[in-house]
Protein backbone atom coordinates (compact mmCIF):
# COMPACT_ATOMS: atom_id res chain seq x y z
CA UNK A 1 0.00 0.00 0.00
CA UNK A 2 2.90 2.36 0.63
CA UNK A 3 3.88 2.13 -3.03
CA UNK A 4 0.36 3.01 -4.12
CA UNK A 5 0.18 5.90 -1.63
CA UNK A 6 3.56 7.19 -2.83
CA UNK A 7 2.44 6.95 -6.46
CA UNK A 8 -0.76 8.85 -5.68
CA UNK A 9 1.14 11.52 -3.74
CA UNK A 10 3.68 11.93 -6.56
CA UNK A 11 0.85 12.27 -9.07
CA UNK A 12 -0.86 14.91 -6.92
CA UNK A 13 2.41 16.85 -6.48
CA UNK A 14 3.02 16.78 -10.22
CA UNK A 15 -0.48 17.90 -11.18
CA UNK A 16 -0.37 20.66 -8.54
CA UNK A 17 2.99 21.84 -9.92
CA UNK A 18 1.58 21.73 -13.44
CA UNK A 19 -1.38 23.93 -12.44
CA UNK A 20 0.96 26.38 -10.71
CA UNK A 21 3.22 26.46 -13.76
CA UNK A 22 0.23 27.10 -16.00
CA UNK A 23 -0.67 30.14 -13.90
CA UNK A 24 2.92 31.36 -13.96
CA UNK A 25 3.09 30.97 -17.73
CA UNK A 26 -0.13 32.92 -18.23
CA UNK A 27 1.18 35.77 -16.07
CA UNK A 28 4.53 35.79 -17.83
CA UNK A 29 2.82 35.78 -21.22
CA UNK A 30 0.61 38.75 -20.27
CA UNK A 31 3.69 40.63 -19.11
CA UNK A 32 5.59 39.75 -22.28
CA UNK A 33 2.69 40.87 -24.49
CA UNK A 34 2.58 44.24 -22.70
CA UNK A 35 6.32 44.77 -22.80
CA UNK A 36 6.74 43.81 -26.45
CA UNK A 37 3.43 45.13 -27.75
CA UNK A 38 2.90 41.76 -29.38
CA UNK A 39 -0.25 41.52 -31.47
CA UNK A 40 -3.29 39.94 -29.83
CA UNK A 41 -3.27 37.17 -32.47
CA UNK A 42 0.23 36.13 -31.36
CA UNK A 43 -0.83 36.13 -27.71
CA UNK A 44 -3.86 34.00 -28.56
CA UNK A 45 -1.73 31.57 -30.59
CA UNK A 46 0.72 31.19 -27.71
CA UNK A 47 -2.11 30.83 -25.17
CA UNK A 48 -3.81 28.15 -27.27
CA UNK A 49 -0.53 26.30 -27.87
CA UNK A 50 0.31 26.31 -24.14
CA UNK A 51 -3.21 25.18 -23.23
CA UNK A 52 -3.01 22.29 -25.71
CA UNK A 53 0.43 21.24 -24.47
CA UNK A 54 -0.69 21.30 -20.83
CA UNK A 55 -3.83 19.37 -21.74
CA UNK A 56 -1.73 16.70 -23.46
CA UNK A 57 0.55 16.41 -20.42
CA UNK A 58 -2.46 16.10 -18.10
CA UNK A 59 -3.95 13.40 -20.34
CA UNK A 60 -0.66 11.47 -20.41
CA UNK A 61 -0.47 11.60 -16.59
CA UNK A 62 -4.09 10.43 -16.26
CA UNK A 63 -3.52 7.54 -18.68
CA UNK A 64 -0.30 6.46 -16.97
CA UNK A 65 -1.88 6.68 -13.53
CA UNK A 66 -4.86 4.60 -14.67
CA UNK A 67 -2.68 1.96 -16.33
CA UNK A 68 -0.43 1.79 -13.25
CA UNK A 69 -3.48 0.99 -11.10
CA UNK A 70 -4.00 -2.18 -13.09
CA UNK A 71 -0.62 -3.39 -11.85
CA UNK A 72 -1.56 -3.14 -8.19
CA UNK A 73 -1.37 -6.59 -6.61
CA UNK A 74 -4.61 -8.53 -6.49
CA UNK A 75 -4.31 -11.95 -4.81
CA UNK A 76 -7.49 -13.11 -6.55
CA UNK A 77 -5.74 -12.68 -9.89
CA UNK A 78 -2.45 -14.32 -8.82
CA UNK A 79 -1.98 -17.66 -10.59
CA UNK A 80 0.22 -19.04 -7.80
CA UNK A 81 -2.39 -18.21 -5.16
CA UNK A 82 -5.10 -19.75 -7.35
CA UNK A 83 -3.05 -22.95 -7.73
CA UNK A 84 -2.42 -23.14 -3.99
CA UNK A 85 -6.11 -22.68 -3.28
CA UNK A 86 -6.87 -25.56 -5.64
CA UNK A 87 -4.25 -27.79 -4.00
CA UNK A 88 -5.00 -26.89 -0.40
CA UNK A 89 -8.72 -26.23 -0.64
CA UNK A 90 -10.35 -26.45 2.75
CA UNK A 91 -7.58 -28.58 4.25
CA UNK A 92 -6.08 -25.73 6.27
CA UNK A 93 -6.57 -26.01 9.99
CA UNK A 94 -7.42 -23.39 12.54
CA UNK A 95 -4.68 -21.04 13.75
CA UNK A 96 -2.56 -22.17 16.70
CA UNK A 97 -3.35 -20.83 20.15
CA UNK A 98 -0.87 -18.26 21.46
CA UNK A 99 0.81 -20.88 23.61
CA UNK A 100 1.07 -23.43 20.79
CA UNK A 101 2.29 -20.77 18.42
CA UNK A 102 5.05 -19.75 20.84
CA UNK A 103 6.02 -23.41 21.33
CA UNK A 104 6.32 -23.91 17.55
CA UNK A 105 8.30 -20.70 17.12
CA UNK A 106 10.72 -21.75 19.88
CA UNK A 107 11.13 -25.17 18.27
CA UNK A 108 11.77 -23.57 14.89
CA UNK A 109 14.44 -21.30 16.37
CA UNK A 110 16.08 -24.28 18.08
CA UNK A 111 16.15 -26.23 14.82
CA UNK A 112 17.62 -23.25 12.98
CA UNK A 113 20.38 -22.94 15.57
CA UNK A 114 21.18 -26.67 15.33
CA UNK A 115 20.65 -26.73 11.58
CA UNK A 116 18.01 -29.46 11.94
CA UNK A 117 15.42 -29.87 9.19
CA UNK A 118 11.76 -29.84 10.16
Amino acid sequence: MKAIDARNEATKQFTDALKKSEGNLEGALRSWVKQTSAPEEVAELITDTLAEAISQVQQAVREETESARSFAYDADQDSVVATLRTLIGDRVGKPFSKEDHQTHVSEAKRRIEHREPP
